[in-house]
């Protein structure tokens, strides 16, 4: 089962993935920035943590069907922008046609 968590880098999100990895559940991150979720994922030890990552614009239409592919659950952590809002109707369009 591939939990998807959309804005995985976020205060919310990221501790949600950080527990979702120690949980051996296989995550899939969907973020704008690939460098990002990389750098905020990685032990002290300075490995990183394994996991998919989608990167792209929340409201492209393809990058949310590549996120959404085989996903059985999802989270949804994003704040309440204009930009951000306006998205959402991409989102659920594209969890719909999966």
């Amino acid at each position: 089962m591939i939990t998807l968590v959309i804005g995985a880098t976020g205060r919310v999100a990221g501790h949600l993935t950080h527990l979702l990895r120690k949980d051996h559940v296989p995550v899939r991150a969907l973020v704008r920035n690939r460098e990002k979720v990389v750098a905020s994922f990685v032990d002290s030890g300075g490995n990183s943590t394994e996991f998919e990552i989608v990167d792209g614009a929340f409201d492209d239409p393809a990058v949310l069907r590549r996120a959404f592919e085989g996903v059985e659950a999802a989270f949804l952590a994003l704040g309440t922008s204009q930009w951000q809002a306006a998205g959402a109707a991409h989102r659920e369009a594209a969890a719909a046609d999966r």
